[in-house]
Order: C-alpha cells, then sequence, then structure tokens
C-alpha cells in the first residue's frame, strides 16, 4: 500500500475483541488498511505514545461504541485524539450503552442488529471519506494576478471581502460561550459530570449560559481538583487550575468517587411484579451523582479515624477495597454526616427510586446487562459476586460496571437506602425522593437493595427489595452506597 493509501485507527475495548477481530479481517478483505493495537505496537513501546502517534498519522478514527468501551478511559483517550487532531471520527454501535457527550453529536452506524448491514454501511461511509476527503492543510496558492489592470482591482476586493468575512466569523465564535481549561501540570485527565472528555488544555463550549456542571481534574501523583460551576455568557473565559502535589497536600479522609446519573423517567419495579411489594411505579427524578462503589473499609476507616464512625471488624471477608459491612443504617447515616462536614457539600443515602434507576442504568430487564442470570466471572458483562462465587466479598470495582460506570450494583453486598419500609410502591414520591412517610411505613426499618454473596440470582435483580430488616441490625453482608447533592 501507498502512503496515500488511508489508514483506519480502532479504538474498542478489550471485551470487544472478537468483533474488532472480525471487522478487521473483513475491512482486509477488501483491501482496507485499519491499525489496532494488538498488531501496531511493537513490544517494549510506550503505549501511550505509540498510540496517539497511530491516531495522528490515521485518516480517520473508528470507535467501536459498547457498554464496556464507553466506560473505558483508555478508548476515551483514543477518540479525544482524535478530536484534537481534526480527524474524522466514525462511531459503530455494537449494543445499547450510553454514547459520551462529546460523540452524541456524531451519526453512528448501528452494528446491533445486522452485521452485514452494518458493515455495509461502514464501506459506503469510507467511500464517502475517500471521494470527498477533508483538506489536511490550507489551500494551494494560486498564481499571482499580473501587478497591473482588472486581476488586481478583483485580488484586492476579494481580500477586502475575505477580511470582512473572517472578522464576522471571529465575532460570531467569540461570541459562543467557552471555558478553555488549563492546567499545571498540563495534560490532566478532565471530567464534566462524571464523563471524560479529553485532557488539558481543552475547551468545553456545549452548555447553555447559567447550567451548571461538575468539572474534575485529575492527574496522576496529585490531589483531585473538583468544583461546581455555572456556565457563564457570551465569550471566551478562561479556568487555569493548579493541582496539588500529594505529597504536599495536607488530607487524610479519602473521599469516595462519583459518577453523575443524568435525569430522567423510568419505571420502578418490574413490568409484571414477582410480588406485590413489586408493583410498578412510573417516577421522575434529577440527575444526582452516587459513589462509583460501595463505601470501602479504606473509606470508612476515614471517618473511623476522626472519630465519627464506630470501629467495624472484619477478620473474615477483607478489608481495604473491599466493602465496609457490620454497619447498620445508622452507622450509615454517622457516616454521611461525617462526610459532609468534611467536605463541605451534602452527602446522603440514595433513595430507593435513585437506587434502582441507577441500577437499571436505562434498562428495563431483570438486569443492567439483560436478562441472563449472574455468573461469577470478572471477564463477562454478567459478572456479579454472589452465592455461586463462594469467595467471601470482592475489592470494589472488580467486576465490569453499568452503562452509568456504576461497579457492584448487583451483589457483592447489599446496600442500604433512606426509605422507611412500605409494602408496596402505592404512595411512593412520584420524583424519586425518599419515601419517609411513618404514617403509612415503618420507619424502625429500612430497604436492603442489590443482593449480596450470599444470595441467589432472583435476589440480585434491579427490581428485588429486602424490607424486612431493622435499621439498627448488622450483618456480614450489609453495605451501603452514598449520594452526593
Amino acid at each position: 500500500m501507498t502512503d496515500k493509501t488511508p489508514r483506519y485507527f480502532i479504538s474498542y475495548s478489550r471485551a470487544d475483541t472478537a468483533f474488532v477481530k472480525r471487522l478487521i479481517a473483513d475491512l482486509q478483505d477488501k483491501d482496507i488498511d485499519a491499525w489496532w493495537d494488538q498488531m501496531d505496537i511493537p513490544a517494549g513501546v510506550p503505549w501511550d505514545t505509540r498510540i496517539e502517534y497511530l491516531v495522528e498519522n490515521c485518516s480517520a478514527v473508528i470507535v467501536l461504541l459498547s457498554r464496556s468501551s464507553v466506560a473505558s478511559k483508555a478508548v476515551a483517550d483514543e477518540w479525544s485524539w482524535g478530536l484534537t487532531y481534526h480527524k474524522p471520527v466514525i462511531t459503530l454501535r455494537l449494543e445499547e450503552c450510553k454514547v459520551p457527550m462529546r460523540l452524541q453529536r456524531l451519526n453512528w452506524i448501528d452494528f446491533t442488529v445486522d452485521y452485514a448491514k452494518g458493515f455495509k454501511k461502514l464501506l459506503e461511509a469510507l467511500d464517502e471519506m475517500r471521494d470527498n476527503p477533508e483538506p489536511r492543510s490550507g489551500p494551494k496558492p494560486h498564481k499571482q494576478p499580473p501587478a497591473h489592470g482588472p486581476g488586481k482591482l478583483m485580488s484586492a476586493a476579494l481580500a477586502v471581502v475575505a477580511l470582512a468575512v473572517g472578522y464576522l466569523l471571529y465575532e460570531w465564535f467569540r461570541d459562543i460561550p467557552t471555558i478553555q481549561v488549563t492546567s499545571l501540570p498540563a495534560n490532566a485527565s478532565v471530567s464534566v459530570d462524571g464523563e471524560f472528555i479529553g485532557r488539558t488544555p481543552v475547551d468545553i463550549d456545549y452548555f447553555k449560559e447559567g447550567d451548571k456542571f461538575e468539572l474534575l481534574l485529575e492527574s496522576e501523583g496529585y490531589v483531585s481538583h473538583r468544583e461546581i460551576i455555572e456556565f457563564p455568557g457570551s465569550g471566551i473565559h478562561e479556568k487555569d487550575i493548579s493541582l496539588v502535589p500529594e505529597d504536599e497536600a495536607n488530607f487524610v479522609a479519602e473521599i469516595p468517587e462519583t459518577i453523575f446519573i443524568p435525569g430522567g423517567s423510568f419505571t420502578m419495579g418490574p413490568a409484571a411484579g414477582n410480588s406485590d411489594q413489586e408493583r410498578f411505579k412510573q417516577v421522575t427524578l434529577a440527575g444526582f451523582h452516587m459513589s462509583e462503589t460501595e463505601i470501602t473499609f479504606d473509606q470508612w476507616d476515614s471517618c473511623f479515624d476522626a472519630g465519627a464512625c464506630a470501629d467495624v471488624d472484619n477478620s473474615e471477608r477483607g478489608r481495604g477495597r473491599h466493602p465496609v459491612i457490620f454497619v447498620s443504617w445508622h452507622d450509615a447515616q454517622d457516616y454521611v454526616e461525617w462526610l459532609s462536614e468534611e467536605t463541605g457539600e451534602f452527602w446522603r443515602l440514595p433513595s430507593e427510586a435513585e437506587w434502582e434507576y441507577a441500577a437499571r442504568a436505562g434498562t428495563t430487564t431483570l438486569y443492567s446487562w439483560g436478562d441472563a442470570p449472574p455468573a461469577c466471572h470478572r471477564e463477562l458483562d454478567n459478572g456479579a459476586n454472589f452465592i455461586e462465587c463462594d469467595e467471601g466479598t470482592f475489592p470494589a470495582g472488580s467486576f465490569k460496571p453499568n452503562a452509568f460506570g456504576l461497579y457492584d450494583m448487583h451483589g457483592n453486598v447489599w446496600e442500604w437506602v433512606e426509605d422507611c419500609v412500605h409494602d408496596n410502591y402505592a404512595g411512593a414520591p412520584g420524583d424519586g425522593s425518599a419515601w419517609l412517610d411513618e404514617d403509612q411505613g415503618d420507619c424502625d426499618k429500612r430497604v436492603l437493595r442489590s443482593g449480596s454473596l450470599d444470595n441467589q440470582a432472583d435476589a440480585l435483580r434491579a427490581a428485588h427489595r429486602n424490607i424486612n430488616d431493622d435499621a439498627r441490625n448488622t450483618y456480614d453482608t450489609v453495605g451501603f452506597r452514598v449520594v452526593r447533592e
């Protein structure tokens, strides 16, 4: 192949290796050159350096969208580099998943049902791109007109028009609200509302004036920077952030990482409940931030070290990154109260509606991955920790996340939620807030969700409720996760 032959970079998740191998083979059968990491990164070459080189020198980036890939920062890095280098980006949707914000503007090619049909559309897109390539540099210079005569006048007139149009475009772009984020050190990871958008320096220009969003900057060896920003009016606004080195920071507490869960409507409970307590209800919620994982022993110990939480012993299940257990609902309240004081933000337990909405992650199936029962396998989409694992609790985040990026919403340990116990959803708030009505419910008891390592698959369903536990009880299979407002 010549240097002018188009070459396409394939960005994918390891979970989709079988698909990408088939795609590469089919493209090669059509004499189409495609790069992917397993064949194009020599041993000993730094991964990120080589990947960035391949992206910079490709004709276009083909991104495979799946639940695994949209949760992968490596994949996000790859397509972000593509956008940075002004490469065309083609997205192939392999399954239902939450498309990253910066890719939502792009039309995607559907591979969810018919591979052959999707591949045909991909070939059409590549043909169109090859026939109508975007210029990689400025236009070739025209021959100079004569020094005298009408050509000179025409050239001058065109120059005036070009200057006028350029000025108008400059004024128009200048009025687009834009936040230019830079950092020290540079190349920090930038996330907006929990979604990775690139590395500094980066522009944020897709909100409306007055919108609020969470900005998160992360860099290895530095303390993460998190703040809520109100999007400004027209114009370019600079945001320069200096990250604090970890060895210079004066902090002790380990604060939970959160994921922004966008608001929406859903049917709470199964369409046809397994029992009276699971009758369905329509709920519409505002967005909220939920901890990526169940609260771990490391996080709990920060509260204990501050004298705000009880000592929790666990010599059998494991400490460190394992989910904290032997905590009552009241213990969880102590933790969120301390966390709120420590951070200056309001933390709480999720409501039952928020928990199920987050667990479903946009699905209506038994589990967030579909209706297939869970399996004790970390690499499978339906991997979860339940009775078949027989290994105790797993460290938080051991299994694949759901489409929202949340880990262990099915299994590992039961999770306390805020709500008092009610027999069913009749009369529950329609806005997704916690149901705390003592007249209709029993507030000495609180609801548990998720199922645990000691349960069968049925208890891990997104709609399953455990409404039999006193809020004072503690078990070696019960923990919790938190929500930040």
